[in-house]
């Protein structure tokens, strides 16, 4: 079933004869609502009009005008069959002569007009202050009650030309719906009240003849679909796609706006340029592109650094906090990338190669471990001022931005205050401001002093008394249960070693292996002072192995100097039991790893 039509008027306290024109035909009436509905086709007729009276438009012009419009409708459904009958109605409303009048008017239409039924204007008569009132209530209904503006009828009657016209103002809403669409994509870079506007620009109306201009609606249809790839790539933070797509549109708008559009669209050429003034910052250059959907063939350089930033910078002005965190901590280890390169870029995708990055946010990652040891205890002192400066920023960032990344779920209340968000900011500031100074993105550490032994210690003490002959470190750390914790002194006196011992006491021996961090933390301070680590991964129960394993691991991500190392006893148990101070077989395990 069809939406309802109405129209929506008001009369003139004063009427007068007069002849009106509309689109080729003419009419004589005494009211302007009148000669409008005698002038439209009967396929355009309302179903039902509106007569917004007051007491004295009700007392002296409403029945007149009533009567004569029930009786043409009757004419016409005479004359051509199937008209449906017209619901005349007035809404009694004051003289609006007041600020607050207005507003009982504005109220009283906006109640008597119903959601997603077809509305005709006639802004005629009434004070001069009425069309800004129709104007108002059209928007409103058009934006929440989904009311479709048919048009906007205003009759020229205070002309001296012999017969009055009645134009269609509409346009002036569409400029409004324009201005509005635009200033959306600006300022939060969604495309979708522009893209509905730009819609019917792309469908071919019968009889188009040339080449030319079907070039011209496949253009609007090409501008349309890569203003929607703008606005995806923007809403979802994805700022290599948003430069592709972003130059794409500006290649799509750069030339001669397509007449068709130039004749319906108000201030089109001013329109386009708006578009064009967002997308310019975020597009790449010449030299990068993504050349299929999985091909990302893009230079570092410092200008895509800049242009990420600007991204960045459009996030933050609109408060989409969780885009910009999100971003900033990858824009920190392509920055990082780039210094390490002494700022010539890279000139292939290597930046883009996820083990590259992985490899890149570890060293920032272990910087900030080195930095917050160094809180901990001030002996750790391998670390250079800006250095110091480069963790403080990953490590704040990258809380705030882990917290966001889960949406809550998996904190308190993480809700940004007005001051975080500032806080925020203020470190993005800084960081764009030392981009291009190496030695704020150096991750380079300083090497450490003395030989690290890391391993196991179970009930057999010939594993450790062999590592600690072999190597002689200055540091011990220890992984072992609190029964075989006690033979550790006789071990090092057996094996003649004096060094610096740190014990990490397993919770569950035989099942802990989930205690992996714990051990790295408690052994965190001594991995940080030694230049060589050695790891002894023989001994003890399985779990144990395998947390030294782990601990390894994270070892070699951060890229200190780690040598790892088996021992071996081929003598029976009887005899490793009876005599466990026998120097074993050392098997190095590099090659593995």
């Amino acid at each position: 079933m069809p939406n309802s039509r109405i129209l929506l008027t008001t009369l003139s306290a004063s009427p007068r004869e007069a002849v009106y024109r509309y689109g080729g035909q003419l009419v004589a009436a005494f009211q302007s609502p009148v000669a409008l509905i005698k002038l439209l086709p009967p396929d355009e007729l309302p179903d039902k009009i509106i007569i917004l009276c007051t007491e004295k438009l009700h007392n002296e012009q409403y029945l007149p005008v009533r009567d004569t419009l029930l009786e043409y409708y009757e004419q016409i459904s005479n004359s051509i069959g199937k008209l449906k009958a017209v619901d005349i109605c007035e809404v009694l409303i004051p003289d609006g002569i007041t600020a607050d009048e207005l507003w009982q008017i504005l109220a009283k239409v906006l109640q008597s007009i119903p959601s997603k039924c077809e509305l005709i204007l006639d802004v005629t008569h009434g004070y001069r202050s009425f069309p800004f009132l129709y104007f108002t209530a059209a928007l409103f209904l058009k934006a929440l009650h989904e009311v479709e503006i048919k048009a906007v009828y205003y009759s020229m009657i205070d002309t001296n030309l012999p017969e009055k016209p009645i134009i269609d103002l509409s346009l002036l809403l569409d400029m409004v719906e324009w201005f509005y669409a635009t200033r959306i994509f600006r300022q939060t870079g969604q495309a979708s009240p522009l893209c509905e506007l730009l819609h019917p620009f792309e469908e071919y109306p019968p009889g188009l003849k040339s080449e030319e201009e079907y070039r011209a609606y496949g253009l609007v249809k090409d501008i349309r679909k890569s203003l929607e790839s703008v606005s995806a790539a923007y809403a979802q933070a994805l700022p290599l796609e948003l430069g592709n797509e972003a130059e794409k549109l500006l290649q799509k708008i750069v030339g001669p706006i397509p007449g068709h559009v130039v004749q319906k669209i108000p201030l089109a050429d001013q329109l386009f340029a708006s578009v064009q003034s967002f997308a310019q910052p975020f597009a790449f250059t010449t030299i990068n592109t993504i050349k299929e959907k999985k091909q990302k063939r893009i230079t570092l350089t410092q200008t895509e650094l800049e242009r990420q930033a600007t991204i960045i910078d459009s996030y933050l002005e609109q408060g989409y906090i969780n885009y910009a965190l999100g971003m900033i901590r990858e824009w920190m280890v392509s920055c990082a990338i780039w210094n390490q390169n002494s700022g010539t870029g890279s000139h292939s995708a290597e930046w883009l190669v996820m083990e590259k990055r992985n490899e890149f946010e570890d060293k920032l990652s272990y910087l900030t471990s080195i930095y917050q040891a160094s809180e901990r205890d001030s002996h750790i002192n391998i670390l250079s001022p800006e250095q110091c400066w480069l963790s403080g920023k990953w490590d704040f960032l990258s809380q705030k931005r882990n917290q966001l990344a889960h949406h809550g779920f998996a904190h308190g209340n993480v809700l940004q205050s007005a001051e975080n968000m500032q806080e925020i900011r203020t470190m993005w500031a800084e960081l764009k401001e030392y981009m291009t100074s190496p030695a704020h993105w150096n991750l380079s550490i300083a090497s450490g002093q003395g030989t690290l032994l890391i391993s196991p210690l179970g009930l057999s003490k010939g594993l450790l008394f062999s590592a600690l002959s072999h190597f002689n470190p200055n540091r011990l750390c220890i992984v072992t249960s609190a029964t075989s914790a006690d033979s550790l002194k006789e071990i090092a006196e057996t094996a003649n070693w004096s060094g610096t011992q740190t014990l990490y006491i397993m919770k569950d021996p035989f099942t802990g292996f989930d205690e992996a961090e714990a051990v790295f933390k408690a052994f965190q301070s001594s991995i940080l002072s030694a230049e060589q680590i050695v790891i002894n991964i023989t001994g003890g129960t399985t779990a144990m192995q395998h947390v030294i394993q782990q601990v390894a691991r994270r070892i070699e991500r951060f890229g200190k100097d780690m040598q790892l190392y088996a021992f071996a006893d081929r003598r029976s148990p009887d005899e490793q039991r009876e005599n466990p101070y026998v120097l074993g077989e050392i098997i190095s395990l590099n090659q593995d790893h």
